[in-house]
């Protein structure tokens, strides 16, 4: 399995496994305002899930 396989989203328990050149619908909860860092398993990959 290779780092961008998988998608980490740990304030929210999300732990997920994406499938190489797909898409992949992610079901989120409703979420508060603020903002949510999610990575790879490797922490490679970073980003911030911002909600206004």
């Amino acid at each position: 399995m290779c780092c961008s396989e998988t998608l980490l989203i740990p304030d929210l328990g999300i732990s997920d496994t994406l499938p190489t050149n797909k898409l992949k619908l992610i079901e989120l909860p409703v979420l508060k305002t603020g903002e949510y860092d999610f990575h790879c398993q490797m922490q490679r990959y970073l980003g911030k899930l911002i909600v206004k």
